[in-house]
């Protein structure tokens, strides 16, 4: 059994605070009705009878629109989500191929289908690039397949098999940093996306084009103003991102790369409303949140309003503390006004504390 560290402290009546290895937590009220938050974004509330074992408990994630930090890779087709696949039924290849994704089908039987002068030969291509070669990290063969499926203007939405036997299933794509989608294995953008994101480091002019080629969406934009802004196209990335508002994370990044286009363009008081409009709102994830400040302290002042820009600024970072750390600075100051010295120190504990923690886990 390991050791666990689980301390609990009352810092003044009906006020808890609680110190454990997953972090920090603050618990408010009294016995059979509490509400508590922790530095993980879990909110509980509990409201019950005390003695009786009747309660009712309600667990909320302030952080769900958190995405995992991970670096562009491969192997993120590997991690699928959705409803179990259809039961196969068909022609003989179709009964292959779909051993071959979910039970103990083979290579060797997924390239004999390859061979064949039907549509299935296609389909053939696409169940091994996600079963095999990308989980395998087989990198002269993904190359191979992907390019083969664009020669092929191959679309897994007008597959039937691909819609029967993956409609409900998804995978997990890094499109940038702070930005991770999660798209459908029968959209047809999907494997162009993934194709991007393999191309992008070695070859940036074959990503582009194939970037370019995509199926207009928020996530496409996304991905094609990443390379635009790696090619200094800062008039392109405006255009891009002419009419995106921040709905969804796509949006949101599509924002943050405009406004540096418009810094690079010299229309400095163009970005700074960009990420004011950004920064000022709690709808945005807490990684594109920190990438959009990085990039705004890079910005430089603007030639009026700079003492409003200072307030904007300092009012975002306001917005982006949670709610456990609002709570801190609050009672940090009110103990300031009356003299509560160990109780002020508790708290510039407890604030600093959950920075940090949520420092460690932004990497």
């Amino acid at each position: 059994m390991g050791f666990r560290l689980r301390r609990t402290m009352q810092i003044f009546p009906g006020v808890r605070l609680t110190l454990s290895k997953s972090g920090l937590g603050l618990t408010a009220g009294p016995r059979g009705a509490h509400i508590s938050v922790n530095t993980s974004g879990r909110l509980t509330t509990s409201v019950g009878i005390p003695g009786s074992g009747i309660s009712n408990v309600t667990r909320r994630n302030l952080l769900s629109r958190r995405r995992p930090t991970s670096r562009r890779s491969s192997d993120t087709w590997s991690e699928q989500e959705g409803a179990p696949p259809a039961k196969s039924v068909g022609p003989a290849w179709a009964q292959t191929l779909a051993a071959a994704l979910f039970a103990d089908g083979s290579l060797p039987s997924v390239r004999q289908i390859q061979a064949a002068k039907g549509p299935e030969s296609t389909t053939a291509l696409y169940v091994e690039l996600i079963k095999f070669a990308i989980p395998g990290k087989v990198d002269t063969r993904i190359h191979e397949l992907f390019e083969a499926l664009l020669a092929a203007d191959y679309r897994p939405s007008a597959d039937r098999f691909i819609v029967e036997q993956l409609g409900a299933s998804s995978i997990a794509v890094d499109i940038a940093r702070g930005f991770r989608a999660s798209l459908p294995l029968s959209d047809d953008n999907t494997w162009r996306l993934s194709y991007v994101e393999v191309l992008q480091e070695d070859d940036r002019a074959r990503a582009t084009i194939v970037a370019e080629g995509l199926d207009p969406s928020t996530v496409a934009g996304a991905s094609l103003a990443e390379l635009y802004i790696a090619e200094k196209r800062w008039e392109d990335v405006v255009m891009l991102a002419a009419d995106v508002t921040n709905a969804d994370d796509a949006g949101t990044f599509l924002m943050i790369e405009k406004a540096i286009a418009l810094r690079e363009l010299g229309r400095i008081d163009d970005a700074h409303r960009v990420f004011t409009s950004l920064t000022t709102t709690r709808t945005i994830g807490s990684e594109l949140r920190t990438f959009a400040m990085e990039e705004w302290a890079k910005t430089p002042a603007p030639l009026k309003g700079a003492r409003l820009v200072g307030f904007r600024k300092a009012f975002a970072r306001i917005v982006a503390l949670s709610i456990l750390e609002r709570t801190g600075i609050a009672v940090g100051l009110v103990s300031l006004v009356a003299g509560w010295w160990p109780l002020l120190g508790l708290s510039v504990a407890v604030v600093g504390g959950s920075i940090l923690v949520r420092a460690a886990r932004q990497g």
